[in-house]
C-alpha cells in the first residue's frame, strides 16, 4: 500500500474513533428509534388485546405478548439509564 494511501485510511479511522468514542457524537443516534420502537410495541399489545377481548375467533398468546412486553421494558429501560446516568439530554 502506498504511504499517502496508508496514511489516508488512518485519517479516516482517526476521524471515526475520535467521533464515535470520544466526542459523543452516536450516543443519541438510536434514542428516537428506541421510544418509537416501544410506541409501536405497545400499540401492537394493546390491538392484541383488544382483538382478543372482541373476536371469539382470536387469541393473544401470553407468550408473546410478555416477549413484546418485556422487549418493550428493555428499550424503555435503556432510555431511562441513559437520562439517569446524565448521558442524555
Amino acid at each position: 500500500m502506498p504511504a499517502f494511501a496508508s496514511h489516508a485510511w488512518y485519517r479516516v479511522y482517526e476521524r471515526r474513533t475520535v467521533t464515535d468514542e470520544v466526542g459523543g457524537a452516536r450516543k443519541g443516534d438510536y434514542r428516537g428509534a428506541r421510544i418509537g420502537a416501544a410506541g409501536t410495541l405497545v400499540a401492537v399489545v394493546v390491538f392484541s388485546i383488544v382483538i382478543d377481548a372482541f373476536s371469539p375467533e382470536y387469541e393473544a398468546s401470553p407468550i408473546i405478548l410478555a416477549a413484546l412486553l418485556g422487549t418493550i421494558i428493555t428499550l424503555l429501560g435503556l432510555e431511562v439509564r441513559s437520562i439517569a446516568g446524565g448521558n442524555g439530554k
